[in-house]
């Protein structure tokens, strides 16, 4: 059973669709559409997202959270007791790569060598280490509305359509990454991955269970505040990717001689000439890793 094949019940047959939808799909092959025909495009991996791009590709989040939300809600009704997807789909939504793994702490190392390299701060390996394995530690959950949530929204991720050069819908890409929490965690890394510093809706049954949980604005921005953590570390990791130019990062992140590595031991060497050599990909890791600090390093 693979994520597309659970999205199946999500009510994904909409004129304007948050994810595609398979044209075939088992437990080990996934066919696609080409979504260009159609007039969807990525954006730039270094373009940042203004306003009307948050805004659709957030329409298109909320409209994925409540798809699951709505989906567990009708289950419970019929089996009349609360029901939570995990229970059925717990082993493919569960992200195994965020923990105290080589990966994790090759990412640390990167982090601590920005943080002393580009900024007036100074705090080690270890330091940002601890931070990146506390903002993986499960939070208590059990009064939150938890949805699948898919935990890798970024530029490329993300393909919009327009109308007079305006964003009329968002699809999202990619769900190899996820996992069921809290909906405010996607929204933190959709903000720290693609903007600078500086919403399906919800049926009757699944907003009577959200009342019965007592989950409305204020409690949706208490999660948020506690997944900003999550979100900063998230990007922190995946942006040295992420940003990097596609045929630079295949010669840094895809070359088998320097693989074990970059991967498992330190990606600094690479990272940090590219932050040099381009200004934006270095502006745009320099100011998530000062937020990091502030927030994370310096209480």
């Amino acid at each position: 059973m693979t994520v597309f094949k659970l999205m199946e019940d999500m009510e994904t047959n909409s004129p304007t669709p948050w994810a595609p939808k398979a044209l075939f799909c088992n437990d080990s092959v996934i066919v696609m559409p080409d979504l260009a025909p159609e007039g969807y495009i990525v954006r730039d991996h270094l373009q940042t997202f203004d306003f009307p791009h948050i805004m659709a590709t957030l329409t298109s989040v909320a409209r994925f959270h409540a798809g699951c939300a709505n989906l567990e809600t009708k289950r419970g009704i019929a089996l009349q007791s609360p029901y939570s997807i995990m229970e059925d789909h717990g082993k493919i939504i569960v992200e195994s790569n965020f923990k105290d793994t080589p990966w994790i702490h090759a990412a640390a190392k990167l982090t601590a060598n920005i943080i002393r390299k580009f900024t007036k701060y100074n705090f080690g390996e270890a330091d940002v280490l601890k931070q990146f394995l506390a903002s993986f530690d499960d939070p208590d959950k059990s009064n939150s509305l938890n949805v699948i949530i898919h935990k890798d929204i970024w530029v490329n991720n993300v393909m919009f359509k327009y109308e007079n050069d305006v964003p009329t819908n968002a699809i999202l890409l990619d769900f190899q990454c996820a996992r069921y929490g809290p909906p405010a965690f996607d929204i933190a890394v959709l903000l720290y991955t693609t903007t600078s510093r500086s919403f399906q809706s919800l049926n009757v049954d699944t907003r009577n269970r959200l009342n019965d949980l007592g989950y409305d604005y204020e409690d949706f921005l208490r999660w948020f505040e506690i997944s900003r953590r999550f979100g900063m570390v998230t990007s922190l990791i995946l942006l040295p990717y992420f940003l990097m130019d596609p045929v630079k990062a295949k010669g840094v992140f895809n070359n088998p001689l320097t693989f074990e590595r970059v991967a498992f031991e330190d990606r600094s060497p690479e990272v940090l000439a590219h932050m040099d050599l381009c200004p934006q990909y270095g502006e745009r890791m320099v100011e998530v890793t000062e937020e990091f600090v502030e927030r994370c390093l310096q209480h």
